[in-house]
């Protein structure tokens, strides 16, 4: 019996079955990330926002030493002065 040439679920190769339900789970996880607001869409909008969010803290706080660096900025590492 030749399963590839019959009508049922095994009509298409295994390797296909397997790329569907990849697909299909990768697609589940991504609605579930986006329902959560983890992640985000691509859109057709190209202006490009250079607004800063910022938010208030409830601790005094002082720049400590440098942990990273990128072309125009570097990251420093907050200290907590409570």
């Amino acid at each position: 019996m030749n399963l590839c040439a019959s009508h049922n679920m095994f009509s298409y190769k295994p390797h296909t079955r397997i790329v569907k339900a990849i697909n299909a789970l990768e697609h589940d996880r991504q609605e579930q990330l986006r329902s959560r607001k983890v992640i985000g869409h691509v859109t057709e909008h190209h202006e490009v926002s250079y607004h800063i969010n910022t938010r208030k803290v409830n601790f005094h706080w002082q720049k400590g030493i440098k942990i990273g660096r990128n072309v125009g900025s570097f990251q420093p590492k907050v200290l907590n002065n409570n």
